[in-house]
């Protein structure tokens, strides 16, 4: 009789560990092995609950070391599914929340090249990369940050015409 209660609490002990409801961050493994099998093709799916799942774990997690990692490559699928808006916005939050991290500046850099590149919206550009440029000034891609706003505007002639000016003198 003691034997067989044993076994039943051992057998509920292992059912109601099975069926724990899994957290955020084992969601986010699976997707990301999902990714994977997929060789890094994201598709707007598995990219939309990527997004999801890593803002959802920052913001229920914000002093994690994990948090402004998640925030980053959130923002890097949400770059590559074309959801501008979202991008900007996940740029900024890392801004605000974590300006100290090292992949910030990175992201302030990525807010302008939407703003640029998905929005050809030239005055917010201009805005985001001298914001970045200000409070990065250390920064690796100031110097690309600076050519953009040197080259808004500039059709793709004009852009080959003054490469052809710079490497003729």
């Amino acid at each position: 009789m003691r034997e067989l209660k044993t076994l039943f609490i051992a057998a509920l002990i292992m059912l109601m560990t099975a069926c724990r409801p899994s957290t955020t961050a084992d969601k986010i493994a699976k997707l990301e092995k999902e990714l994977q099998k997929n060789e890094g093709v994201i598709t707007p799916e598995l990219g939309e609950d990527l997004v999801n799942y890593y803002c959802s774990y920052a913001t229920n997690n914000p002093y994690d070391s994990l948090s402004p990692e998640y925030l980053f490559k959130a923002l890097d699928v949400s770059l590559n599914l074309n959801t501008p808006q979202r991008t900007i916005g996940i740029a900024d939050r890392l801004r605000k929340e974590y300006p100290d991290y090292a992949k910030t500046p990175v992201a302030m850099f990525v807010k302008g090249f939407v703003y640029e590149t998905q929005y050809g919206n030239e005055e917010a550009a201009r805005n985001a990369y001298e914001e970045f440029i200000k409070a990065y000034p250390g920064s690796e891609l100031v110097s690309d940050a600076k050519a953009s706003v040197e080259n808004l505007g500039l059709t793709p002639e004009e852009l080959i015409r003054k490469f052809e000016q710079q490497n003729a003198e």
